[in-house]
């Protein structure tokens, strides 16, 4: 395998006797789309700024590339970076946004010119280039910050919530074109969202972060697959938890609910919540007569378009919610709330996991 491009060791950083980041170690594989994800306060946006060299760590080593550049200066380091508001000139033109940092370095003018030409036609704005910036719209400024940011034809993409500030349409696309733009130019990649479908559709390789400390690390597949803990499970998506009472070989009750596992030997691992996602709950005839089979109240119904999302008290565990999210094609019809019916949890889609 090829050595990190990005490298960082057991880097902290406090304010005061607050610790942001908490000895953080993470490697970011050349040409590869990293993802770091958590919650505001978390500490991300204060991991890009200590790699981009606008705060400096209180420990810890940042490599890129092979070259320690933990206390060098932003100015000395190889990167680009595109901030969540894009800090365009509003007094410059969109050509002169983007070829700003080539002007800056001195870069001949018909050189820059070159540059500027084939930056606006890579991000589909040459016939922008001479308007400013309050007169595109927010989509357009976001492609002008990102063409900015790769004029000097960085090692390294620097993106701070870039799309946080667009709607929904909007971000969906630029997504994509995120995500084409990057695989095509080859550069790695790193960005911070709070956002886990941003994070998911972009993402070859997800950090997950919680107060200040990396808790998993993964392709996006494998964190929503296999989280490593309950705050991994919740934050990547809805996520049934039920404390766990008894826990034995193949076999737990969680909230009175007696379940199967799917065969292996649970016995002595120090899980606290049995935990399914809504989408995995099996409704109705699907799951009359399998394992884990139970009768719950429909407690209430939300309808979202394609998918039904259903709230079930089981009369096994009246304390207990499960949340169940069903296609409509596969409902002969919407129950309705005061409905009793039959749901299941199937025993390979329980995961037993820790945490609070």
């Amino acid at each position: 395998m090829a050595a990190p491009y990005l490298r960082l060791r057991n880097i902290s950083k406090r304010y005061g006797r607050t610790t942001v980041v908490d000895g953080v170690d993470l490697d970011a594989a050349p040409s590869r789309f990293v993802c770091v994800l958590g919650p505001s306060g978390c500490g991300k946006t204060t991991l890009l700024r200590l790699i981009a060299g606008f705060e400096t760590a209180d420990g810890g080593t940042i490599h890129q590339n092979g070259r320690d550049v933990t206390v060098l200066p932003p100015e000395a380091r190889d990167y680009g970076i595109v901030f969540q508001s894009y800090a365009l000139f509003p007094n410059r033109t969109v050509a002169a946004n983007i070829g700003f940092g080539l002007e800056a370095t001195g870069v001949a003018k018909a050189t820059r010119a070159s540059r500027v030409s084939e930056l606006l036609t890579l991000v589909g704005l040459t016939e922008h280039a001479a308007k400013y910036p309050n007169q595109i719209s927010g989509g357009q400024q976001q492609r002008v910050a990102l063409a900015r940011a790769l004029a000097l034809s960085p090692g390294l993409l620097l993106l701070d919530e870039p799309l946080s500030a667009l709607d929904a349409n909007v971000r969906a696309h630029l997504r994509t074109e995120l995500q084409s733009l990057q695989r095509r130019i080859g550069v790695t990649a790193l960005m911070v969202t709070h956002d886990r479908e941003e994070a998911f559709s972009v993402a070859d390789q997800v950090v997950i972060m919680n107060e200040g400390r990396i808790e998993q690390t993964g392709s996006p597949e494998d964190v929503y697959q296999h989280p490593v803990n309950l705050f991994v499970a919740r934050l990547l998506g809805g996520c049934n938890a039920l404390p766990v009472d008894v826990i034995g070989d193949t076999m737990a009750v969680a909230q009175g609910l007696k379940l199967q596992t799917a065969g292996v030997t649970i016995n002595g691992i120090a899980r606290s919540h049995a935990c399914i996602r809504p989408g995995a709950v099996l409704v109705g005839q699907e799951a009359d007569g399998t394992p884990n089979c139970f009768t719950a109240r429909v407690a209430a119904i939300t309808f979202l378009g394609d998918i039904v999302r259903l709230l079930l008290q089981p009369g096994d565990s009246p304390q207990a919610v499960i949340e169940a999210e069903v296609l409509r094609s596969r409902l002969n019809r919407i129950p309705q709330p005061g409905e009793t019916l039959s749901f299941a949890l199937p025993p390979r889609q329980l995961m037993f996991l820790g945490g609070a």
